[in-house]
């Protein structure tokens, strides 16, 4: 098991970045999202210029990393999908 952080622990579900199918957070993650979304919306759109142009997934994944300091646990076996680079035939089963 993870050990939760005061921050927060989460998922990174792909090599490329959290992608939306599949998200896992543990409670202080959400606790902290909850509380500092309105943060994470100023600091990244002061950092782009505007509007970062980004998905939600992406958007919270770079949060909570980046301006909310929670933990990032990479696992990418618990998400195949066509943007994560899938093995071959994963689209068949096979």
């Amino acid at each position: 098991p993870l050990e939760e952080t005061p921050e927060g622990v989460y998922l990174n579900n792909c090599q490329f970045g959290l992608h939306g199918p599949l998200e896992v957070f543990s409670r202080n993650a959400v606790k902290n999202w909850a509380l500092g979304a309105g943060d994470c919306v100023e600091y990244f759109t002061n950092l782009c210029s505007g509007p970062c142009g980004w998905g939600e997934d992406m958007f919270i994944d770079q949060c909570l990393l980046r301006k909310l300091k929670a933990k990032r646990v990479n696992d990418y076996g618990i998400l195949i999908e066509a943007h994560c680079d899938p093995p071959k035939g994963w689209d068949n089963c096979d």
